[in-house]
C-alpha cells in the first residue's frame, strides 16, 4: 500500500523507539509472569507428553537457542523496518497483542520449564541470573517471537530464498527449545499457533487498509 506521505527521519526515529519498546515490554511481561506465578502461588501444571521423553537433551543446541534473541530483537525489527508507516504501526500493535496474550496464557496455564538436573555451563550461568525463572512457558514466546517475523516476511519480501532461510531458522530455533530442555512440545506448538493467529490478525488489518484506501481514492 502506498503511503500518502513520505516516511521522514523523524518517523524512523519513532519506529526505532517503538521496536526498542517492544523488546523492553516483552522482558517486563516475562518478569511479571514469573513474579506473579510465585507471589500468587499459582498451581503449576505438567504439560509434558510422551514425545518429550523421546527428545534427548543436547547441551550444544544452546548455539541456536540463545542467539535466537538476536533474531527476535534485531532481525525481527529489520523485517518490519521497511513497512509503510501505517503497516508498521499495525505490526507493532500485533507484537504487543501477541506478547500480552502470551503472558495471560502463561498465567492461566502456569507450568515449569523441564530444566535438566545436569546442564551445560552457559545454561547454569543464565539460570542463576536474577530475573531468570522456570515459569512463563506455555506458550513459548521464544518460539512465537521467532515465528511471527518469519510469517511477516512472506508479506514483505519477495525473495523465496530469503523466506526459506527464515523458515529453516525458525524451525531450528523451535527444535532447540525442546532439545535444550527449556520447553516441552506443547509449549512450542502453542507458540507456533499464537504466532499464526496474530499473523492472520495483521494480514486482516492490512487488507482492511487496502480496502479503505481504495474507497477513498475512488470517491
Amino acid at each position: 500500500m502506498n503511503e500518502t506521505y513520505p516516511i521522514t527521519a523523524g518517523h524512523r526515529r519513532a519506529h526505532l523507539l517503538m521496536l526498542l519498546g517492544i523488546g523492553l515490554f516483552h522482558m517486563t511481561c516475562y518478569i511479571l509472569v514469573n513474579r506473579v506465578t510465585n507471589w500468587a502461588s499459582l498451581p503449576i501444571h505438567d504439560y509434558s507428553l510422551a514425545i518429550d521423553g523421546w527428545i534427548p537433551y543436547l547441551g550444544w543446541t544452546w548455539t541456536f537457542y540463545y542467539p535466537a534473541y538476536i533474531f527476535v530483537f534485531i532481525g525481527g525489527g529489520l523485517i518490519v523496518w521497511k513497512l509503510p508507516h501505517r503497516q508498521f504501526h499495525r505490526a507493532v500493535l500485533t507484537y504487543i497483542g501477541m506478547i500480552v496474550t502470551g503472558a495471560l496464557l502463561e498465567l492461566l496455564f502456569a507450568s515449569a520449564s523441564p530444566w535438566p538436573s545436569q546442564m551445560v555451563g552457559i545454561q547454569r550461568h543464565v539460570h542463576k541470573m536474577k530475573y531468570m525463572d522456570l515459569y512463563a512457558c506455555l506458550p513459548s514466546m521464544h518460539v512465537a517471537l521467532t515465528v511471527l517475523p518469519t510469517c511477516l516476511s512472506f508479506s514483505i519480501f519477495g525473495s523465496r530464498l530469503f523466506r526459506a532461510f527464515l523458515v529453516i531458522q525458525a524451525a531450528i530455533i523451535t527444535i532447540s527449545t525442546l532439545t535444550f530442555k527449556e520447553h516441552v512440545f506443547l509449549d512450542a506448538i502453542t507458540g507456533v499457533l499464537l504466532a499464526f493467529v496474530f499473523y492472520a490478525v495483521w494480514r486482516y488489518g492490512r487488507r482492511k487498509d487496502y480496502f479503505t484506501e481504495g474507497q477513498v481514492r475512488g470517491s
